[in-house]
């Protein structure tokens, strides 16, 4: 007797729909939802939902989730996921799968320190110092704005009401994640921090002096030239 023929993608895709544990939900840019690489290289790992996107709202989606397809298409890797959200349109369809549960490990509490004199109380933080980042846009004056040291360039930028991005970008940036790679600008000078692993993964083959706004931390006077 013949064997029966396998199932379809659409069958397979309805199996999947039906399971109890997939979540197939279609949010609205930004989403907040921060991704993240698995150990096995498959699809991403939800490992935080951000106050301030559409998926913060929908109580069925949280950390621990996989992401395995987007607007239908399956997800391999942080990278292919992250390109698959930026390409998509204003709404994006994701379907995730629970991940599976962690075994519980018992702790026991360790035994109580011996008592031992105070400690002085330590020095106050030494108080972060204002800084001045000169902004420099393509068809515009150069621009100056005030901030403290130790603030997220990208935050200032923004809270001056510069234009960090590209068309493109204004449509599928990560909101401030690290993980889109839009919010591109060239230090020209002055005192920021280094280069964090997610700038040397989103802008490798850029020159040094490109920096993710989002990453950047501002150390002192700056100067910058938006969308390089």
């Amino acid at each position: 007797e013949p064997a029966a023929p396998a199932p379809g993608p659409a069958a397979a895709n309805a199996d999947a729909a039906r399971a109890p544990d997939v979540v197939e939900r279609t949010l609205t840019k930004p989403l907040g939802v921060v991704l993240e690489e698995t150990d096995e290289g498959g699809p991403p790992v939800v490992a935080e939902v951000r106050e301030g996107g559409s998926a913060f709202d929908d109580i069925s989606i949280e950390a621990g989730m996989l992401l395995v397809a987007v607007d239908g298409a399956p997800c391999s890797g942080l990278d292919g996921a992250m390109a698959q959200i930026a390409a998509a349109g204003d709404a994006v369809a994701l379907t995730l799968r629970k991940g599976a549960p962690k075994a519980k490990v018992e702790r026991k509490a360790p035994p109580p320190p011996p008592a031992a004199a105070p400690a002085p109380p330590p020095p106050p933080p030494p108080t972060a110092g204002p800084a001045t980042i000169t902004v420099r846009q393509e068809g515009k004056p150069d621009t100056s704005v005030r901030c403290k040291q130790g603030a997220i360039l990208r935050t200032e930028l923004l809270g001056a009401k510069v234009d960090v991005y590209t068309l493109v970008g204004k449509m599928s940036n990560c909101n401030g994640v690290g993980q889109c790679g839009t919010c591109v600008v060239d230090v020209e000078g002055g005192a920021a921090s280094p280069r964090t692993a997610v700038e040397d993964r989103k802008l490798k083959g850029k020159p040094p002096s490109y920096r993710l706004a989002c990453q950047t931390v501002v150390e002192g006077d700056l100067a910058v030239r938006t969308k390089p």
